[in-house]
């Protein structure tokens, strides 16, 4: 049996069995970016079960990997408050492609579910035309100050970093949050602990 198929066979077993706390205890070790491609395809009623058991981060990220159709269907058989919490929960380039697949009436009903601020970035980014620069860039991403030390910033990378869309770049910025540069995460790998930043 693969690694796939065993894990989407537990998971419907626990799902099957209603037994959320073993759900989740079997979950827990799983980063939910190495869990979603394995069970993306499992059925919607599934899914639904699945993302009600798991974290907000967890259920976003699978939620990623769904089909499309199946995404709309997952959406309905979630409350309104969970569907909120998954849609705010979305990066927002994945959120913005997901809103741009549905009928106006069904985006803009989903669009209201959103936090002010979500709201404000997702409409900036529905503003930008499909497949361009603005319509794929993220807000998501982790900064550090200059005069910290590489050791220090890669603390506040661990910290910080997990639940980031994207994590090549890291931003380093002064005390006013200016940006100064941006580094690959690789340089600091390879930096010496106690070097300054920059």
């Amino acid at each position: 049996m693969s690694v796939q198929a065993n894990v989407k066979a537990e998971v419907s077993a626990f799902i099957a069995r209603k037994d959320w706390p073993a759900l989740k205890k079997y979950l827990e070790p799983w980063l939910p970016m190495d869990l979603a491609p394995l069970i993306a395809d499992l059925p919607v009623e599934e899914l639904a079960a699945l993302f009600r058991a798991g974290s907000r981060e967890f259920s976003a990220t699978v939620f990623t990997y769904v089909p499309l159709e199946a995404q709309k269907k997952l959406l309905k058989l979630l409350t309104q408050e969970q569907a909120a919490a998954l849609l705010n929960a979305l990066p927002p380039d994945d959120r913005t492609a997901f809103l741009n697949e549905l009928p106006l009436d069904v985006a803009m009903q989903m669009l209201a579910m959103l936090t002010p601020d979500e709201r404000q970035v997702a409409q900036a980014l529905l503003a930008y035309p499909e497949h361009s620069v603005g319509r794929m860039m993220t807000l998501d991403y982790v900064a550090v100050r200059a005069e910290r030390s590489v050791r220090e910033a890669l603390d506040f990378i661990r910290a910080h970093g997990y639940d980031r869309e994207t994590l090549n770049v890291v931003f380093v910025v002064d005390e006013g949050g200016h940006l100064i540069d941006d580094i690959r995460v690789r340089r600091f790998l390879v930096s010496p602990l106690d070097r300054p930043v920059r």
